[in-house]
């Protein structure tokens, strides 16, 4: 684009043309100038959504099996001694 071809054009145009952030370009005594312009408006704010830690899920399933297990090996102590009597009563009556 040359001078010629700017100069036909609105100081609009221009603007839409040669986007300059902060600044508007003008016409001052037949000369194009730059001026401070609007500012723009920050975008607005966006709420976050709240962060999910993936391994939260992975915590809560071994939680889960820990307390599972626990329960298994509970059941399993206390079976002990039964079976400890059984063993012994099994090994008086084949002494006998």
């Amino acid at each position: 684009m040359n001078k010629e071809e700017v100069n036909k054009l609105t100081t609009t145009a221009i603007n839409k043309i040669f986007h300059v952030e902060g600044f508007k370009l003008a016409r001052y005594k037949g000369k194009l100038v730059g001026k401070p312009g609007r500012h723009p408006s920050p975008p607005p704010l966006v709420p976050v959504p709240p962060i999910e830690n993936p391994l939260d899920d992975v915590i809560e399933d071994v939680i889960k099996r820990v307390e599972t297990l626990d329960a298994k090996l509970q059941s399993v102590l206390e079976e002990i001694p039964r079976m400890k009597k059984n063993i012994k009563q099994l090994i008086d009556i084949v002494n006998q």
